[in-house]
C-alpha cells in the first residue's frame, strides 16, 4: 500500500519479539510441548504503528510538534 500511496509512508508498522519464560523452559527441557517456537510464542510478540507527525501535520501545526517525537499505538 505504501508503494501505491506514498502518503502512507508516514505510518510505520513495527514488530518486536522477546523470549518468554515458556519458550525458555522448552529450550531447557522442562516443558516438552515440542511445538512452541518463536513464531508461535504469541506472548512475546509486540506489534505497533508509529506515525511521522511532521509528514502528517499541516504546515501551520508543525512548529508545535517536536520533530523527534512519533505518535505510536500498539498491542502486546
Amino acid at each position: 500500500m505504501q508503494e501505491l500511496h506514498p502518503s502512507l509512508r508516514a505510518i510505520k508498522p513495527t514488530f518486536s519479539y522477546h523470549k518468554t519464560r515458556a519458550l525458555k523452559n522448552t529450550e531447557n527441557g522442562t516443558i516438552t510441548t515440542g511445538e512452541l517456537r518463536p513464531s508461535l510464542d504469541y506472548s512475546g510478540q509486540t506489534y505497533w504503528f508509529s506515525a511521522d507527525m511532521n509528514r502528517l501535520l499541516p504546515d501551520g501545526a508543525k512548529d508545535y510538534w517536536p520533530s523527534f517525537i512519533r505518535l505510536s499505538a500498539g498491542t502486546r
